[in-house]
């Protein structure tokens, strides 16, 4: 009895070491990602008039889509690590018009990072992920007010960002992640100007956060 307890246990170890994480690290691979992005910033004013200062919350919810390539590295039977790029584009833009009247617009379409991707498997063929990436985004914060002021910020702003997902190895090659992802961008400092005129009207400071739900599935070569 104790030998063939020993025998099955054998065969499943063997079994279970053969779906390790190789399925889903190891080499080259690229992915096409779909997502829900939550944009939120919180724009601060201060007035050179003087007066107490404002603050604000802009939040806008939209699809979003990023291409992924990275090159992944077996540390163990169920370990990996992976280098990873990502580019997404999101359709989020917070716009208001008010009866200053003014037009306002914050969003962030574009962004690039680059990360390193820790994968664990904890079922043959499921595996748990967790990702830390730095990179930047393009920031837009844009106001026009015929009457009282304008400003228009348009640069590229770094952020961190981490993520925890699961996923599951489909084959050899084809693989799909479920994740939760969150970017939060340093804080910048632009001002606006009395239309006409360069006299600073507002001080604006910021930092926006980003939030991604994602499916993504992957290609490994």
């Amino acid at each position: 009895m104790i030998q063939r307890i020993v025998f099955v246990s054998a065969l499943l170890a063997t079994g279970l070491a053969a779906t390790a994480v190789a399925d889903v690290t190891g080499g080259y691979y690229v992915g096409a990602e779909v997502a829900r992005e939550h944009q939120v910033f919180r724009p601060h004013y201060d007035f050179a008039a003087g007066g107490t200062s404002a603050d604000y919350l802009d939040k806008s919810d939209d699809g979003s889509i990023a291409l992924r390539a990275g090159y992944g590295w077996r540390l163990s039977e169920r370990v990996g690590l992976a280098a990873q790029l990502r580019l997404a584009h999101a359709g989020n833009d917070w716009a208001l018009n008010t009866g200053e009247p003014a037009a306002l617009s914050f969003r962030i379409p574009t962004s690039l990072a680059v990360g390193a991707v820790a994968h664990v498997e904890v079922l043959p063929r499921w595996y748990l992920k967790t990702e830390f990436a730095l990179g930047k985004g393009q920031v837009h914060e844009t106001k026009s007010a015929p009457t009282a002021s304008n400003y228009g910020f348009n640069e590229w702003v770094t952020h961190a960002a981490w993520a925890v997902g699961a996923g599951h190895a489909l084959s050899d090659r084809w693989s799909i992640d479920a994740e939760y992802r969150h970017a939060r961008y340093d804080s910048f400092v632009h001002t606006s100007a009395r239309p006409g005129s360069s006299a600073v009207v507002e001080t604006i400071r910021d930092a926006p956060t980003v939030r991604d739900y994602a499916l993504t599935l992957n290609y490994r070569f």
